[in-house]
């Protein structure tokens, strides 16, 4: 009796369909009830999906991640993974999440953070890795209580080959990391030097990089070399990543972020211009994108022009990190840290008084940092205060994004006792100020 070859194929492939169907659901439904952490890939992934701006890279990318994951914990003996961590231990952290990564990750911010969030018991943890040193063999850890991000539940490390721990960059954007014969490969986002297509610069500006957030938003970063500003500018080649986002007036409020644009319809053009101070002092996800600025860029002639404070500050190296203020970068924020939109609005009214584009964009995103060199403290040696000792977990680069509500009277009447390493009392003045008018004011 003859078989066709055709048939038994046929019979074949049916047999084992359900079979394949069940080796890619199942780790795909575990992935989905791995409740005990959350990675923010997976956060931005879902938006992106569930508001239909998801590219087919995001969507493969997720489903990889997942399948991963849930694979992981269908074959593993989730016994092995750590319960509990000691949160003054970096090491201790680093391996309750490490075990739980997905074992192909997506890194999209790109300043090359992987961020995590958890509750064990009373402690709920937030925190990153980051794969700056990844090809020198280092990783970096850093994390802090989400629900107090001011107190003292919050810590630092930094790994290699002699705590066990193996980062290798398998190519330009691949890193691999091995611990205890385990291994975890991130994907790193590769777009940062390229310019969005539809993007037309004014003569007097030069494109500096992309800035994926891990908001979801993506900018584009500008510098005017005429007015000596930045200013970030959202990437219309991604659609909006808020679909319920509000505009008047030329105003666009982002209600999930409470991100502010200001929409230039002449240029079509949503430049960002106000973050939400609550975000900035909760070091949530929508803090703004002074930190995911990439980290290898040629930014001093940039920073230097835009910030000079930076020079008497001890200086910068070429990528903007401060010479003497150990582990701290120039933070880069063009925008206003607000509490009600009415009074954004209010105070950004005297923009509209520039002449020229360049010089409306640079005023909508001005920010007080840009005039810190002006101070009555201005022939004085600044360094000798202490503030290189300042600890960047604590304020995110400051003096871009001090928080406020921690210091309320700042810059005034800095509190020291709250940091106390800092500049006290830091006073700025305007253009129209002479230096006899602060030496009678501050004497």
């Amino acid at each position: 009796m003859r078989v066709h070859v055709r048939a038994v194929f046929a019979f074949a492939i049916c047999i084992s369909l359900p079979f394949t169907f069940l080796f890619v659901l199942i780790p795909l439904a575990l992935s989905r009830h791995a409740q005990d952490i959350s990675f923010n890939q997976f956060g931005l992934q879902k938006h992106a999906i569930e508001t239909g701006v998801a590219t087919p890279e995001i969507a493969v990318d997720y489903l990889v991640s997942s399948f991963s994951l849930g694979l992981d914990r269908l074959t593993s003996s989730a016994s092995s993974f750590p319960k509990d961590f000691d949160w003054k231990d970096p090491k201790s952290v680093f391996e309750y999440v490490f075990f739980r990564i997905p074992a192909r990750a997506m890194v999209y911010p790109t300043e090359t953070y992987y961020y995590y969030a958890f509750d064990v018991g009373d402690k709920a943890l937030a925190g990153n890795f980051r794969f700056v040193d990844a090809h020198l063999g280092v990783l970096h850890i850093g994390y802090f209580d989400r629900i107090d991000p001011h107190s003292s539940r919050n810590g630092s490390g930094s790994f290699g080959k002699e705590d066990g721990v193996t980062v290798k960059m398998k190519d330009a954007f691949t890193a691999q990391v091995t611990y205890q014969g385990i291994s975890r490969t991130f994907s790193l986002n590769p777009d940062g030097n390229l310019k969005p297509q539809d993007l037309v610069l004014l003569p007097e500006e030069e494109f500096v990089t992309r800035v994926f957030d891990e908001s979801g938003f993506e900018f584009a970063l500008l510098f005017n070399t005429s007015t000596k500003a930045f200013y970030f500018v959202s990437n219309h080649e991604l659609s909006f990543p808020d679909s319920k986002a509000e505009g008047q007036n030329n105003y666009i409020l982002a209600p999930q972020s409470s991100f502010v644009f200001y929409n230039d319809p002449d240029y079509d053009r949503m430049i960002l211009v106000g973050v939400h101070e609550k975000n900035i002092y909760m070091n949530s996800y929508y803090d703004g994108p002074f930190d995911q600025v990439p980290p290898r860029l040629d930014l001093r002639d940039k920073i230097y022009g835009a910030y000079p404070y930076t020079r008497w500050r001890g200086g910068i190296d070429l990528h903007g990190n401060f010479l003497m203020m150990k582990n701290t970068r120039v933070a880069i924020s063009p925008y206003t840290n607000y509490r009600k939109l009415k009074d954004l609005v209010e105070y950004q009214e005297r923009c509209f008084k520039k002449q020229s584009k360049g010089d409306l964009w640079s005023c909508l995103a001005y920010e007080w940092k840009r005039d810190f060199h002006r101070s009555r403290d201005k022939n004085g040696d600044l360094l000798k205060t202490g503030i290189a000792d300042h600890r960047l977990y604590k304020s995110q680069g400051w003096p871009a994004n001090h928080y406020n509500d921690v210091s309320v009277h700042w810059p005034s009447a800095h509190q020291a006792e709250k940091s106390a390493t800092w500049p006290p009392n830091f006073q700025g003045f305007d253009d129209s100020e002479s230096e006899e008018d602060l030496t009678r004011e501050y004497s």
